[in-house]
Formats: C-alpha cells, structure tokens, sequence
C-alpha cells in the first residue's frame, strides 16, 4: 500500500483529481494534513475535501481543502465502510459491539455522520447484524446540507424500513442519536433513494413512486 511522506505529497496531489475552483496551492495545504499521515490512501476525493485511510490504526481521516486539518472519521468505534462526501459531510459505518440475543449473538453497527468543519459526530441510527446474515444498513444517501436517507435491510423477520432526517431540525442539543423519521416499510427493499432538495424520493413495493418533505 502507497504511503506518502512530506516531500511526495506533491507528487500525489498531482494524481488526484476534482480541485474544482481552489488552487494548488490551497488544494495542497487542505489535502496535505491528511495525505501525511502514515500511509495513507486516498479513498474518496471531492472539490471540497478527501478521505484517506491511515493503515497502521486501521482508520479514517477526512480534511477539507480549505481547512487544512484531519478529522477522525468514526472515533472510537472500528470504522468498516465510508461512504461518498456530500459537501463538509462523510457518512460512516462503524462496529460497535456484540449483543447476544437468545439463540444467536449480532454485531450492533452504528451510521455516523461527520462535520468536516467541526469534527462534530452525530450519531444517526444503530442497527444489527445477525449470523445468518440479516440486518444491516444500506442504500445511504447523503447531501451537502447534512440529509441523510438510508434503508434498513431487515432482520429476523422485520420488514426493511426507509429512514431520514435533515441534519438542521432532527439532532437534540447533545447530538446523541436523531429523531429519524421513518417513512415507508417494505417486504423486498426501496429502490431510486435521491434526494431532491428538501423532498426525498423512492420507489417502494409494487413500482410505486413515493416522496417525502425533509422538513
């Protein structure tokens, strides 16, 4: 795996691509903080900021351009998937444990969102994943705002569900898990999950097209 010391991060800045209107120079310092760090590989790269992931810990960093500072993405839970950055925002799914349930133990999965600018982690949604595969989160949809929407993909016998807030009106003052709304249940899944401004828009059980206003 590549890593990238002080005197080749150049070097790298020059293979990523998408700085949009900043310039090198700036797009240097921004990126910088994050590609120094050990080893580190770049996972998502946008106008406005990149991801890495710094092998030796196992984990995320995000760093705005125009910043210049790394964010752990996903501390202190075991991050295992990122997805794609809205904006300032990097949505993460993190290990968070082991439940035992009776007949069978699952993993609990926390969906956390990061403020780039602030290093501010919300905590959106815990699920499970149980042995036989079940459970889990998935179809996560993220804006530059802060919406965010995303499926449950069932367990045991729980139908899926599709969730979503918008990051302005859905957190208490202690940012401690957010009042989702919970739009829609289905026995096969959601499919076309976008977000369209403030309206989120899906296609649910037998095609049938459905939309939601965020606010």
């Amino acid at each position: 795996m590549r890593s990238y010391t002080a005197a080749g991060v150049a070097i790298a800045l020059a293979t990523l691509a998408g700085w949009g209107t900043l310039s090198p120079e700036s797009s240097a310092r921004g990126a910088g903080a994050c590609l120094r760090l050990p080893e580190a590989r770049v996972i998502y790269n946008t106008d406005e900021a990149v991801v890495v992931r710094s092998r030796p810990r196992r984990a995320y960093y995000g760093c705005l351009k125009r910043q210049g500072r790394a964010i752990r993405i996903g501390s202190p839970d075991r991050v295992f998937d990122v997805h794609p950055i809205a904006g300032p925002y990097v949505a993460a799914q993190s290990s968070a444990g082991i439940k035992k349930f009776p007949g069978s133990t699952a993993g609990r999965i926390w969906l956390t969102l990061t403020d780039l600018r602030s290093g501010v982690e919300y905590r959106v949604f815990k699920s499970f994943t149980y042995d036989d595969g079940e459970g889990g989160i998935n179809s996560i949809t993220l804006r530059e705002t802060g919406s965010i929407a995303f499926q449950t993909t069932g367990g045991r016998k729980d139908k899926i569900h599709l969730y979503a807030c918008e990051l302005a009106t859905c957190y208490d003052s202690r940012r401690y898990g957010a009042r989702l709304r919970d739009l829609d249940e289905s026995q096969s899944g959601f499919i076309n999950i976008r977000l369209d401004g403030d309206t989120l828009r899906w296609t649910g059980d037998n095609n049938q097209e459905k939309s939601a206003l965020l606010r």
